[in-house]
């Protein structure tokens, strides 16, 4: 399937910031699933854009402003061949051991209702893949999705079994911090969705991987309830969201920063929408 995406974040300050930094996170990679055939970020600013990895092999682009600065348009356009492989994800960017992802952090932190489900989970798992499964369907049945507000922040897995809703970040992070749980090696993962049923809908999402001996990491979808295919774009992968965040800034002064995203995408679906909302 070949995706075609148009991705504007639109950053208004009132009043103007006296100065602006931001770490992007919007850059996919190569892998067995997904070749990349063109990609780039074009700003409406006269600033350089740096470009490096991080720990985890992301692509992270950072620039940084003076002021005063009322608005800020990062314009992402790309194509990219996506191909169905189950789910398994093979020839990415591997920078640390399995082990690494097993660590728990605050947003990934197990409580008591989550362990319960984890654990009756590996329980009736006949092995470890059959477990990731059965993990990812308890957490869809356990919670209902709801789109968080674009400037939003996560609540974390254990509220979010609580509280039983979230949006896209949280349903990953369960799925992780049970999966932690259990045994498994498990990471998120952010990029984007095309939906078919939908119309062809583009939307930033997360969702999680986790590790199987003998096959690797697989991507799973407790949001959606099944495991990613040709539709998902794979961005960015870490222990938490705060790991794969597109946009991470901070400005000097200034009001608050008001965001406005747009995604337009085309791909094998047929169709293209927009919608100016982010992650969810």
């Amino acid at each position: 399937m070949r995706i075609r995406l148009h991705h504007e974040m639109r950053h208004h300050f009132d009043p103007p910031a006296r100065g602006l930094m931001q770490i992007l996170r919007v850059s996919p990679r190569d892998c067995e699933s997904q070749h990349v055939v063109d990609w780039r970020i074009d700003l409406d600013v006269d600033c350089r854009l740096t470009r490096s990895e991080d720990g985890y092999g992301n692509l992270v682009h950072t620039f940084t402003l003076d002021g005063p600065v009322p608005d800020v348009t990062i314009t992402i356009e790309g194509d990219v061949d996506t191909f169905d492989a189950a789910g398994v994800v093979r020839g990415a960017a591997e920078r640390f051991a399995p082990e690494l992802f097993l660590r728990e952090t605050p947003l990934t932190r197990v409580e008591a209702p989550l362990r319960t489900l984890a654990r009756a989970v590996r329980a009736g798992a006949e092995n470890d893949l059959d477990a990731a499964h059965r993990l990812m369907g308890a957490i869809h049945q356990a919670m209902g999705y709801e789109r968080a507000a674009p400037e939003s922040q996560p609540i974390g897995a254990g509220a979010a079994i609580a509280a039983g809703k979230g949006d896209t970040r949280d349903f990953a992070h369960a799925f992780v911090a049970g999966a932690r749980e259990i045994g498994l090696p498990a990471r998120v993962v952010a990029g984007y969705r095309i939906t078919a049923e939908e119309g062809g809908l583009a939307q930033q999402r997360l969702w999680a991987e986790a590790h199987v001996a003998d096959i690797g990491w697989i991507a799973f979808d407790p949001a959606a309830g099944f495991c990613p295919g040709e539709t998902y774009l794979r961005v960015a992968c870490g222990l938490d969201w705060l790991d794969v965040a597109p946009l991470r800034a901070s400005h000097a002064s200034g009001g608050a920063m008001v965001s406005r995203h747009m995604i337009d995408a085309r791909g094998a679906v047929g169709a293209t929408q927009s919608q100016s909302q982010s992650q969810g």
